[in-house]
């Protein structure tokens, strides 16, 4: 099973749109996470039907920023648990053998809230010991040779996301594509 996130950072936009459905037929996922997707149910509704998938669980987007979408076909037998403005959190085959837990997760963009997210990380750790993917945009880096130019990340900070992740298990599965996605406000492409 293939499973891609993307912050998309708006819908609305049809480049962004068709850019989207390029990555779904190339990469052919069965379980889609969106981050930033502003935009409304009649259009998230219009993009399921483009990318023909059977389902989706939406987070509603608040005022002009945020907003989660998980989309995945009738093929998975997928259960959402629970949700948040910053993650949405599911069972892949619920009560069998092969049981395990998917988040898709958006973290603070805040530099302020970054601890707000470590904390629903820990707690969404601590619900279950099942297999857990959890995949999505935490707003952080773990080293500073992933960030090009700007103010060089304090280490203070970069240090409380690599705790997080040791607490909870997760590994950095690396990438696709450019090394940057972002550049001077323009998206170069890249996926685990």
């Amino acid at each position: 099973m293939r499973c891609l996130a993307w912050n998309c950072r708006g819908l609305e936009n049809l480049h962004t749109w068709r850019e989207l459905v390029e990555i779904i037929q190339a990469k052919d996922p069965s379980v889609v996470f969106l981050a930033e997707m502003l935009t409304d149910d009649a259009r998230l509704a219009f993009v399921q039907r483009s990318m023909s998938f059977d389902h989706r669980w939406i987070v509603p987007r608040v005022g002009r920023g945020r907003g989660l979408v998980l989309y995945w076909k009738a093929t998975i037998n997928l259960k959402v648990e629970g949700v948040d403005r910053n993650y949405i959190d599911a069972v892949i085959d619920k009560d069998t053998e092969n049981e395990w837990r998917l988040t898709g997760f958006y973290g603070e963009p805040e530099i302020a809230r970054h601890h707000e997210a470590w904390t629903i990380l820990r707690a969404l750790n601590s619900q279950s010991i099942k297999p857990w993917l959890c995949y999505g945009h935490f707003n952080e880096i773990l080293r500073q040779d992933e960030k090009l130019g700007g103010a060089s990340r304090p280490y203070n900070q970069m240090q409380q996301f690599r705790e997080v992740m040791d607490e909870c298990g997760f590994m950095d599965l690396g990438f696709e594509g450019s090394k940057y996605t972002w550049s001077k406000h323009f998206k170069n492409g890249g996926s685990i």
